[in-house]
């Protein structure tokens, strides 16, 4: 049996992730496959990696000591700042470097289709999958300019089961 966890957006309530980590983790259940979306895209980046909830923790306390993630970039803001925390978090690795199967979702903002990230960059994929349209600045990706997966699919369970899971477990 193949289990699977997406971890949906949600800004600053992505935060609430841990708690759902922290349950499965102190009963013992592990998941093969993880997929996330927007803020759950950073959950599911740091437990493909390995993190338990507890450095899940220290990793977002951390992170919102800095002064700000947001950097003015014209009317809108730039959305690179959430790229180096992660690359912080977890390095400058690709996909295929994580120990257990990764993806998130992003719009891309000429089609408005869904974009299933899995290869590259996890920190720029990540990026792409926060960056809040009207908030953030499109994250340019290939040739696509790419944009919250909110949009398209909040919760990517059915793209977890494409990967191979048997049951999903969906936190949003």
């Amino acid at each position: 049996m193949t289990l699977g966890i997406t971890f949906g957006g949600g800004a600053a309530k992505g935060a609430a992730h841990i708690g759902a980590i922290k349950c499965f983790q102190e009963n013992g259940i592990d998941f093969d496959v993880v997929t996330g979306n927007s803020a759950g895209s950073i959950a599911g980046a740091l437990y493909s990696y390995g993190y338990t909830w507890r450095n899940m923790l220290k990793f977002v306390q951390a992170a919102t000591k800095r002064k700000s993630i947001w950097f003015k970039y014209g009317f809108l803001y730039n959305s690179s700042s959430i790229e180096s925390i992660v690359e912080k978090g977890i390095g400058r690795i690709n996909f295929s470097d994580l120990p257990k199967p990764f993806c998130c979702v992003a719009c891309n903002l000429r089609t408005g289709k869904l974009v299933v990230l899995n290869s590259g960059k996890v920190a720029k994929a990540v990026r792409a999958s926060c960056s809040i349209p009207g908030i953030f600045k499109p994250t340019p990706i290939d040739d696509m300019l790419l944009v919250d997966g909110c949009i398209v699919n909040s919760i990517p369970s059915n793209i977890c089961r494409n990967m191979g899971a048997d049951y999903v477990y969906c936190i949003t």
